[in-house]
């Protein structure tokens, strides 16, 4: 349990809920085109959010750090709905916490949308962590990766000052 967590398991239970968004959202998109889309015309669509990751340096591993830490904010959605499975890395990282697409589940999930949308407000350097934390596991801290928030000043507008 992570100590900033009143309760509950920070590094199982944001994977299952995750899980579980995906399988609802795929389940919805199927209906959907079963029995409704013939006739109204629609898409449904799902919008993800992620920051953009840079390395931290030119190392190999902040770079390594970085596709990590891209891998589990929009890898973690986007890879299921084009593949249906999660990345890689987060298999390798997560491992037993991060649940499994049934055969049925993961062709109901691959390609469960009409459009991709795609908020991205912010950039992280990303560098690497070499060792786990198994004290205070959480999937805030599985990609190995320290973010760092990449601040840049507003553009001022000066036709309105």
């Amino acid at each position: 349990v992570s100590s900033g967590c009143v309760g509950g398991d920070s590094g199982t239970e944001p994977y299952v809920v995750a899980h579980h968004l995906l399988l609802g959202h795929a389940a919805i998109v199927k209906l959907y085109k079963k029995k409704y889309q013939a006739s109204q015309k629609g898409q449904i669509g799902i919008v993800l959010v992620t920051h953009w990751m840079v390395p931290y340096s030119s190392s190999k591993s902040n770079h390594k750090a970085a596709q990590r830490a891209l891998d589990f904010m929009l890898g973690w959605f986007i890879h299921p709905l084009t593949y249906g499975d999660y990345p890689k890395s987060m298999r390798t990282f997560v491992g037993r916490h991060l649940p499994t697409f049934m055969a049925e589940q993961a062709m109901m999930v691959k390609g469960s949308f009409g459009f991709l949308g795609l908020n991205y407000y912010t950039g992280n350097y990303a560098s690497n962590v070499p060792f786990a934390n198994s004290i205070n596991v959480s999937y805030s801290t599985d990609s190995l990766a320290n973010l760092t928030r990449v601040d840049i000043a507003p553009i001022k507008n000066h036709e309105y000052e």
